[in-house]
């Protein structure tokens, strides 16, 4: 057993060392620089945490160099509230970062403010609660997740949302560990911190979340990074420099390719060939935080929280997949769906209001739009994305009362939040040929085409039929290249015969079927 040296210096350590150059086997303490800093993983403990500053309250501290025991071992799963001095403990247990939390301390200050602990199955969140509302505490910081100002409501939910954030990210973190297992083998950290897999402290492995691919750079700062056609030819940097600065030698470097080699047979992921390489390849190159993987990683960052430390740092109501009995009074239908329209269809239909639908259907929050579930950011502007399923659709739409329907700024909105697919989902009993003329001014001439085979479940007919034809006619190209997806109702001798007549060609397209093209020589 090796006993630690405490290293107490006034001065920063990486004012003397590298970051990066600490010695696990080290205990520091500092001051100097005002700035509370804690930090304790397995390369490193530093207490720079009981900085006086400019303000002259002296107190005595007391640290641990030893095991941080886990506070909230013995608490029964439920709600609890807690203590600052709890959560600060916590974190120092789990050994991340934990700068004073300032922020969480004045909002604690706050009347009948609280701090809470949320525990089920050995995971846990942590939850401040003021007159205005409940925040989620991530780390020293605090954020908004939910419109819902009830504890009941997250620690009944508290459960789901872990199990579907898990679930979700489990396959893509298997796939880490089996990188970081690698890097490992090969000498080096692996260590997993959101997209990004650390070689070492300058040089990583970003796996993208979206198609799989791995990238693999150097980043000297934050922002700043160095791509590298494959594994090797990073690996062949990082072993350049440490043979420059003697922290390798020869032989270790040989052994390191023996290594590589037996991951190679193996077919180990850093061994795979990358394809549709950067043009930036071997180039430092500045990285945009905001629209980089670097922000993806970051949400990423605070999910894989559930494997790292048992911590849920992010929330989503729409992950809740079931219909959940809310206990508290203080949790309404209308506190759901301010949240994210798709909560309505957790509710039992006859508690939804005719107050929610319509903020629903007249809400203009791009971040909450109604038919799409998700959103992103480009430019400090906000786009919607990905709409719902289309069972998830129309089970809204049939939550709408008819009264509702007569409305015409309903039928308005209703027809500008769902484009094209507004013949799809409009209940065809209070569709009207007026309606069908305002839609096709809306959306143009061929969507009504494009969605010719909800037409004919309209009222009306005779009008629908004699106005799509005339349609049909001007965009007959298009009509023709997709005749066998008009309903049979449609299909007829005067609209094959406007068709074939409406064709400029000398000889009939093979797009055109013979049934149609004979009109064209043959008019009646």
């Amino acid at each position: 057993m090796h006993l630690p040296l405490i290293v107490i210096s006034h001065c920063p350590v990486n004012d003397w060392l590298k970051e990066g150059e600490e010695d696990s086997q080290c205990i520091y303490f500092y001051g100097h620089d005002h700035h509370n800093r804690y930090v304790r993983d397995k390369y490193r403990t530093i207490f720079a945490d009981n900085q006086i500053g400019y303000t002259g309250n002296i107190q005595m501290k007391l640290c641990s160099l030893g095991c941080v025991y886990d506070p909230f071992i013995r608490y029964t799963d439920g709600c609890h509230k807690i203590s600052i001095e709890e959560y600060v403990l916590y974190y120092r247990y789990i050994g991340e970062r934990l700068n004073e939390p300032k922020l969480i301390n004045n909002i604690l200050k706050q009347k009948d403010a609280g701090l809470y602990l949320i525990k089920h199955d050995g995971y846990y969140g942590f939850f401040v609660k003021t007159q205005k509302g409940v925040k989620m505490c991530v780390g020293g910081m605090v954020k908004q997740v939910s419109t819902i100002n009830s504890m009941d409501y997250y620690n009944e939910t508290f459960l789901s949302m872990v199990k579907s954030f898990y679930e979700g990210l489990k396959p893509y973190r298997l796939v880490q560990e089996r990188i970081a297992s690698e890097v490992k083998r090969l000498g080096f950290n692996g260590t997993i911190h959101g997209c990004i897999v650390d070689v070492n402290y300058y040089n990583h492995i970003m796996v993208n979340p979206y198609d799989g691919k791995l990238t693999y750079y150097y980043s000297p700062v934050f922002g700043v990074a160095k791509q590298f056609a494959s594994f090797d030819k990073l690996l062949e940097s990082i072993n350049k420099e440490r043979l420059s600065e003697q922290i390798t030698t020869a032989e270790q470097i040989e052994e390191q390719k023996k290594i590589l080699g037996v991951l190679q047979k193996e077919n180990a992921l850093i061994c795979q060939p990358q394809q549709n390489l950067s043009e930036y390849i071997d180039k430092m190159i500045f990285i945009d935080r905001k629209e980089s993987l670097y922000a993806v990683s970051r949400r990423v960052n605070q999910v894989q929280r559930l494997f790292s430390a048992n911590l849920l740092r992010e929330w989503d109501n729409t992950l809740v997949a079931s219909k959940i009995e809310f206990k508290s009074n203080e949790i309404s239908g209308y506190n759901l769906i301010e949240d994210n329209w798709k909560n309505i269809l957790l509710l039992r239909r006859e508690d939804v209001t005719e107050k929610m639908l319509r903020k629903i259907i007249l809400g203009r929050n791009k971040r909450n739009l109604f038919p799409y579930i998700s959103y992103e950011n480009w430019g400090g502007k906000v786009f919607p994305l990905c709409r719902a399923k289309d069972e998830e659709i129309e089970l809204f739409m049939s939550l709408v009362p008819d009264s509702m329907f007569k409305d015409r700024i309903i039928r308005e909105q209703l027809m500008n939040k769902l484009d094209d697919d507004f013949l799809k989902y409009y209940p065809a009993k209070y569709f009207t040929y007026d309606l069908l003329q305002k839609y096709v001014k809306s959306c143009g001439e061929l969507a009504i085409i494009k969605n010719a085979p909800y037409l004919a479940r309209m009222k009306e007919q005779a009008h629908i039929r004699r106005y799509f034809i005339e349609i049909a006619e001007k965009n007959a190209n298009y009509t023709i290249k997709h005749i066998d997806e008009l309903p049979k109702e449609y299909q007829c001798e005067e609209l094959y015969q406007k068709l074939a007549l409406s064709l400029y060609q000398k000889h009939r397209p093979k797009w055109c079927p013979d049934y149609i093209w004979k009109y064209h020589n043959n008019p009646r």
